[in-house]
């Protein structure tokens, strides 16, 4: 975090377009950082004045860039358990994704689909966390009703990473075999996108803890 700010003492002055980019992307880079070391608190503030210096800006690319400190807001409620405050912040990430004009910019309306894709997935592990398991399905439905065939690779990287979401929320409904098919889903993207290493990491792991707890032996030994 330091190190951005240092960047952003030194060059928040500067008008040269380019630099003010750059200013910007610390600005936001940190909030980033900030909640990686779960320093929640000192990323509100911080989200609220990069939205205040940059959310009236209509130019495509920065309403894309100011997505991310929402995002990263968002995440900070959340991880806060405020979750009305979450929930009011996601209304205005979904209203900003689903209004945004690119002017024919391909990758800032791709990625404007995967920040969809991350906010509808946060508002799934938020409102589980609240006990609101129908909510949290309906929000994992909506990623793939919108968004799973979508062709653009980093959406569909994302689409497959929020499957995890989804197959939380079944377990917590008891649905083990709906939460198996998810595990087998996201094993058959990761077949073709090896980038996917993680998730299906995980969700191999998932699956054959499930089959032993059903008693499916055989299935278990077969999954690993």
């Amino acid at each position: 975090v330091a190190g951005y700010d240092d960047l952003v003492r030194r060059f928040a002055a500067d008008t040269d377009p380019a630099v003010a980019c750059l200013v910007r992307a610390a600005r936001i880079n940190a909030t980033w950082v900030l909640n990686k070391s779960q320093r929640f608190e000192e990323t509100l503030p911080r989200c609220g004045e990069i939205v205040a210096d940059y959310g009236a800006d209509p130019d495509p690319a920065v309403v894309v860039d100011v997505l991310s400190a929402r995002l990263n807001r968002m995440a900070a409620l959340g991880a806060l358990q405020r979750a009305g405050e979450a929930m009011s912040s996601f209304a205005e990430i979904a209203a900003i994704c689903d209004g945004f004009d690119g002017g024919g910019a391909q990758g800032l309306a791709a990625r404007v689909r995967q920040d969809h894709v991350t906010a509808l997935a946060m508002k799934s592990a938020i409102v589980l966390q609240q006990g609101k398991a129908d909510e949290a399905l309906a929000a994992c439905d909506e990623i793939t009703e919108r968004f799973g065939a979508d062709d653009d690779p980093g959406v569909r990287s994302g689409v497959t990473r929020c499957l995890l979401a989804r197959a939380a929320v079944l377990r917590q409904l008891g649905r083990s075999q709906d939460e198996i098919d998810v595990y087998d889903e996201i094993l058959a993207a990761y077949r073709k996108d090896r980038s996917l290493r993680d998730v299906a990491l995980t969700a191999w792991s998932g699956q054959a803890q499930l089959l032993l707890q059903t008693g499916r032996f055989a299935d278990a030994v077969r999954a690993g």
